[in-house]
């Protein structure tokens, strides 16, 4: 028996089926008849998942046996031929690998309470006006986490501390603002774009954003955790305030407590239990101010409860209407929520310029079309998509993509059920995308959702995935000069920097080999790492022995071995899908296009690589995946 693919989730919680591309993957390869291989080798029964519900990981081995594949379990002690003693031993141990999952998120629960009663910060970011600082297992200050840094031992904690002093002053000035001088959330955050001051990540400044700075209370020391849960990947819940688990005093406070519970009683005086006639009553103003209503006008009123309390109260939001006297003979939402996408499309468009900048990306817009072209590789044009809601309670989204533009790739944003910001995003290579419209629904097809992703994240990778600049590859043409080829053979498929080539470079090929091996091993191409095993080198293994010949401190040793532990425990994520490699080849595409465009490039690949120089031309060609 040959091995001839393999599909791993590495890393991938087995709770849902969501984010297994591997196992999509191989689905999608069972379903289509024409996999390539009659038996899968699966370790054991808990590989397809640990499911709550233990039918599903049956029903996916199903699968693969009506379409004529074999399934063999190297790990079991039972041979599975299809006995009833087979689908008994199978049943229970299904059972079991949920079971294990649920024992798991109990313990790692109360490890997360504990280290919350604690004070230590849980995940997330810090919030305005604060800042995450790491510390190690003894309570010392290591130093601050910038955006999107994250703590690399499981020993270390993270604490928060108050920020910029100007940062500071702008949540006292909010604070402020809203007791003193009576300014709602809307008006604090117009006042703070007037002033030119951005927010956490550089954006503008919104209700919300104004109203968590009023409610969290972080800004009084205290750490919470617990105020919402998603166990087991089920659903979002919000717990009731008493089964939050709260650790008063835990950070320094940025405003004192009187001062921050005045205006959390400011706050629960506007949502207080109104009777039916109040409600009616804040309603028949608001239409008599408005001349409409809608429950994106009653939600963005200051003053009215939400309209949410409107429907549960009587029933639905048309009856409200009726007892103010409002009749809608439109939908004045479709004009609301035309308003909001309007505002939308354009502040996504600034973000996700903004974000591939940030990564040393060059985006330039065409101001009439709003055509992104990345680094002079890749076009992307950006659609929303409106939440069309059934009479069954199901929803679907259209998307019409620019077909006159011919973008390499089209971002489809869905919005959620209201209509006012992204639910998620669909990045759709026209290589694989040839019509130009599109249906989704709450769940779609393999096909489709490995291009689904929660975040723009990986368009941003994609841009900086290969935004290199000529002069780049000419500074780097000696890069790899003063390396033996056995541990280039072994580094081929790995990115490293100039600094690791240094490290490499003044060791002997001995120790190059066995260096090389070892950052393969521990899949770790890191600086600080090659700079230890340089340290650790002995003299009789560096082309130019050290004058003293000091052995590696015991401090750079444990170091090193903690480290390499905690980098063998990473997983390596493995790109199988079919959407990665579509979206891989659109970047790849663009990439080869422009270093063609280059004449001097051009010229040296015809000459001296002219066997691959037709191949690197049909790819630039390549129109659809058919091709």
């Amino acid at each position: 028996m040959e091995v001839i693919q393999t599909f791993a989730d590495e890393g991938k919680s087995g709770l849902r089926i969501d984010g297994r591309d591997a196992l999509k993957a191989l689905l999608r390869a069972v379903e289509s008849g024409q996999a390539p291989f009659k038996v899968i080798l699966v370790y054991d029964v808990s590989r397809w998942g640990r499911f709550q519900d233990a039918d599903e990981s049956a029903y996916y081995e199903y699968v693969c046996r009506r379409a004529g594949i074999q399934v063999t379990y190297c790990a079991e002690q039972f041979e599975n031929d299809g006995s009833p003693v087979a689908t008994i031993v199978k049943g229970v141990k299904r059972a079991m690998a949920g079971e294990y999952s649920r024992e798991l998120s109990t313990k790692v629960f109360a490890g997360q309470c504990r280290l919350i009663e604690m004070g230590y910060r849980q995940g997330g970011a810090a919030g305005y006006g604060l800042r995450r600082v790491l510390l190690d297992q003894s309570g010392k200050e290591k130093g601050a986490l910038s955006r999107g840094e994250h703590k690399s031992l499981q020993t270390d904690r993270v604490i928060l501390r108050p920020g910029p002093s100007s940062e500071v002053q702008v949540v006292q000035n909010i604070y402020t603002w809203f007791i003193e001088e009576g300014m709602a959330e809307k008006n604090i955050a117009e006042r703070l774009n007037a002033m030119s001051i951005p927010a956490e990540g550089g954006g503008t400044w919104t209700r919300g954003l104004v109203h968590g700075v009023l409610t969290n209370e972080k800004y009084i020391g205290n750490n919470l955790f617990n105020r919402t849960s998603f166990k087991l990947k089920k659903l979002h819940v919000v717990n009731a305030p008493e089964m939050w688990i709260r650790k008063e005093g835990a950070f320094e406070a940025l405003i004192n407590k009187e001062t921050f519970y005045t205006a959390q009683g400011i706050i629960r005086g506007r949502y207080r239990r109104f009777t039916d006639d109040e409600l009616l009553e804040r309603l028949r103003s608001l239409y008599l101010r408005k001349g409409f209503l809608s429950g994106l006008v009653i939600n963005e009123s200051e003053g009215m409860p939400p309209a949410s309390a409107y429907s549960s109260r009587f029933g639905s939001l048309i009856r409200a209407y009726t007892l103010v006297g409002f009749q809608p003979l439109r939908d004045y939402r479709y004009l609301e929520i035309n308003k909001v996408l309007r505002r939308l499309h354009p502040e996504i468009v600034a973000e996700t310029t903004r974000v591939i900048e940030s990564v040393h990306g060059q985006v330039n817009r065409d101001a009439r079309t709003d055509l992104l072209s990345i680094n002079g590789e890749f076009t992307v044009s950006m659609v929303l998509a409106r939440c069309e809601s059934t009479p069954a309670g199901r929803h679907t989204w259209r998307v019409r993509m620019d077909a006159g533009l011919d973008p390499d790739i089209t971002v489809a944003i869905r919005l959620k059920p209201s209509n006012d910001e992204p639910l998620d995003f669909y990045l759709l290579p026209r290589l694989d995308f040839a019509s130009c419209r599109l249906r989704l629904a709450d769940h779609n097809r393999f096909e489709l959702e490995g291009y689904r992703f929660d975040s723009l994240d990986y368009l941003v990778r994609m841009a900086n995935a290969l935004a290199v600049d000529i002069k780049v590859i000419v500074s780097k043409l000696h890069l790899l000069q003063g390396i033996c080829s056995e541990a280039l053979h072994v580094l081929r498929d790995r990115e490293f920097s100039t600094q690791v080539a240094a490290s490499l470079r003044k060791m002997k090929p001995s120790r190059q080999i066995e260096c090389a091996e070892m950052m393969v091993a521990a899949n770790c191409m890191t600086v600080r790492y090659a700079q230890a095993l340089l340290a650790a080198t002995p003299n009789h293994l560096l082309l130019t022995p050290r004058r003293k010949s000091p052995r590696a401190s015991q401090d750079q040793i444990n170091q090193l071995e903690r480290e390499t532990e905690n980098l063998r425990a990473r997983y390596r994520v493995t790109e199988l899908t079919y959407a990665d490699d579509m979206l891989n080849l659109v970047v790849a595409k663009g990439y080869v296009g422009k270093l063609l465009a280059h004449p001097a490039i051009e010229s040296y690949l015809r000459k001296w690589h002219a066997d691959l120089f037709p191949e690197l031309l049909a790819v630039v060609s390549l129109s659809t995946v058919d091709e």
